[in-house]
């Protein structure tokens, strides 16, 4: 499977997830998270980046700045913006 197959499945997957649940469901999480990664591993750093960082954003709201999961998403964000300012 390409990764365009790839993103096209996990976004596929977080339509399927989100009307049925919160934006803090672990698998909405997990699911954004990997689009986000899989979207800068196809080059797309800026979308990568903008991926992390709305989801950071979400995330501060909803379980705090400190949460494990809110951090994760602010250092995806991190290492793409930092991966295109190498590229």
């Amino acid at each position: 499977m390409s990764g365009e197959d790839c993103i096209a499945a996990i976004q596929r997957r977080l339509d399927a997830l989100r009307p049925q649940h919160s934006p803090t469901y672990p698998d909405v999480i997990q699911q954004q998270m990997d689009l986000a990664e899989l979207t800068g591993q196809q080059g797309d750093f800026r979308s990568a980046a903008s991926l992390y960082q709305s989801l950071g954003d979400n995330l501060r709201v909803h379980l705090g700045p400190h949460h494990n999961r809110t951090l994760d998403a602010y250092e995806g964000f991190v290492r793409w913006i930092e991966a295109e300012d190498r590229a």
